[in-house]
């Protein structure tokens, strides 16, 4: 997964330009990749506050897909796909050859106001801030061990 929050990323600098201002919920923005007949399985992500959005970039069409809450949701090249993971959900590619890329966002979820919003951006700033700090306190060896097992930076 390519995280397009990154300041020193250098891949998909036009994507990364496009989103840049884009009211999205502070959390994922990446490229991401399903390998061809592999499949993640089923969980939930515990984030009330948002839905999460995926495009599909190139793959297998009718072969890659996710199960959100019983249902499938086909990921077609070209085409977005918006569910709320809160369920359980799962995401499969079938194709024994193909990846599946796809633009991974999340946007807040349309039942927040305004004032919820900010206060989740203020949160998720302070506690990025907050990681850095901590990470930089920390010698080399064990920072990099704690982010050798950070599930989601």
């Amino acid at each position: 997964m390519v995280d397009l929050r990154d300041a020193e990323a250098v891949a998909f600098p036009r994507t990364r330009a496009a989103l840049r201002n884009a009211e999205l919920a502070p959390r994922r923005r990446a490229v991401a990749r399903q390998r061809a007949g592999k499949a993640i399985h089923t969980h939930s992500d515990r984030v009330p506050w948002c839905l999460t959005c995926h495009v599909a970039l190139e793959g297998p069409p009718g072969a890659a897909y996710m199960i959100v809450d019983g249902e499938r949701l086909d990921w077609t090249p070209g085409a977005a796909t918006v569910c709320d993971t809160t369920f359980f959900h799962s995401a499969h590619n079938d194709h024994a050859e193909q990846d599946m890329h796809l633009l991974h966002l999340e946007v807040f979820h349309p039942d927040l106001r305004e004032d919820e919003r900010r206060a989740l951006r203020v949160l998720h700033n302070y506690l990025g801030d907050a990681r850095e700090r901590r990470a930089d306190a920390l010698s080399p060896f064990v920072a990099g061990l704690e982010n050798a097992f950070l599930l989601d930076p």
